[in-house]
């Protein structure tokens, strides 16, 4: 029986949770085509089993791990000796088996270790300004999530964003400063910008200084971008562009201001700041409400000033429909 590298990948992702349905039926296949394949496998199931507990130790102890590593191989050989057909190269599915469990114990340590000593910050109430342990500021948007370590590394500074938020990063040559979100990973030195990481895209806007923004989809897909431009970053796509939305940052100034705007594009604006699902019913490129363009200016206004002034201005009506709000023509 020959053990190749995707069989090996194939118990590993199933081992730590990680393999995806195809990745789990090609390992199925492989269990079922002999019993020699289910036999071993099921052997690496238990011996990853018994190494839960020691997982679950609050510090590690690399010489116990070794210990017990080595116990239970010690047993594994002796039984694999009564069983002839197994014992040819049962010595080699140990070594994967050692391999497997070394390396998922090791990412498992490390994902563990950075979470445990991390701080997490959520804006639940409204948006809040958080001070990061080099001095660095960033005001997470309500709703929006930071996580950090209590003490930054030596050689570089990593946090995690979940929504948008407003960085204020202090200069550091030596010590680069990264945000990894769902769809791309920021690398600034000292700037100030923003970053919208929503669940199907991220946008990042800079302020001052540079960044550099790459897609985690691609290694090969980043841009370098430098103040008053932008890039958009979905799936495998990113659109470098210049800044021309004056309301980026209207959530953290509570200003939103219009000067000779598409209804759309207010619309649009609106529904992002007030987080409220705005539409224009009966939309298209001719139809006379996609045509009205609008100079206005709303400073910390509720929705419902802001719903009546557009309103008066265009002369359209609106109506509720569930969460939604709908501006139409009669």
């Amino acid at each position: 029986m020959q053990i190749n590298d995707q069989i090996i990948f194939l118990i590993t992702s199933q081992l730590q949770g990680s393999a995806s349905t195809e990745e789990a039926t090609q390992l199925q296949q492989w269990i079922d085509a002999a019993p020699e394949n289910r036999a071993v496998y099921l052997d690496l199931v238990k011996i990853w089993e018994n190494s839960n507990a020691l997982l679950q130790q609050p510090v590690f102890d690399s010489h116990a791990a070794w210990n017990k590593l080595d116990a239970i191989i010690q047993r594994r050989e002796q039984q694999a000796i009564v069983v002839p057909v197994r014992s040819l190269n049962y010595k080699k599915w140990l070594a994967v088996a050692a391999a497997i469990l070394v390396i998922a114990t090791a990412g498992w340590f490390g994902w563990n270790n950075f979470h445990a000593r991390s701080q997490k910050v959520t804006a639940s109430v409204n948006n809040e300004m958080v001070e990061l342990p080099d001095g660095s500021s960033v005001l997470l948007r309500k709703g929006s999530t930071i996580r950090y370590p209590a003490t930054f590394k030596r050689n570089e500074r990593n946090v995690e964003l979940t929504g948008e938020a407003f960085f204020q990063v202090q200069h550091n040559d030596q010590k680069p400063f990264n945000i990894t979100t769902d769809h791309s990973k920021v690398t600034v030195l000292g700037t100030s910008f923003l970053v919208d990481a929503s669940k199907t895209a991220d946008k990042v806007v800079v302020v001052t200084g540079k960044v550099k923004v790459a897609a985690t989809s691609s290694q090969h897909q980043e841009v370098v971008l430098t103040a008053g431009q932008e890039v958009l970053v979905e799936a495998d796509l990113m659109q470098q562009s210049e800044v021309t939305d004056s309301n980026f940052l209207s959530w953290k100034t509570g200003v939103l201001d219009f000067k000779d705007a598409s209804l759309s594009k207010v619309l649009k604006d609106i529904e992002h700041y007030y987080n409220t699902p705005i539409l224009l019913e009966g939309e298209n490129q001719d139809s006379a409400p996609s045509k009205l363009r609008l100079n206005v200016q709303f400073k910390n206004q509720s929705l419902e000033q802001v719903t009546e002034e557009i309103r008066l201005l265009t002369g359209l009506y609106v109506k509720k429909a569930k969460d939604s709000l709908i501006f139409y023509k009669k």
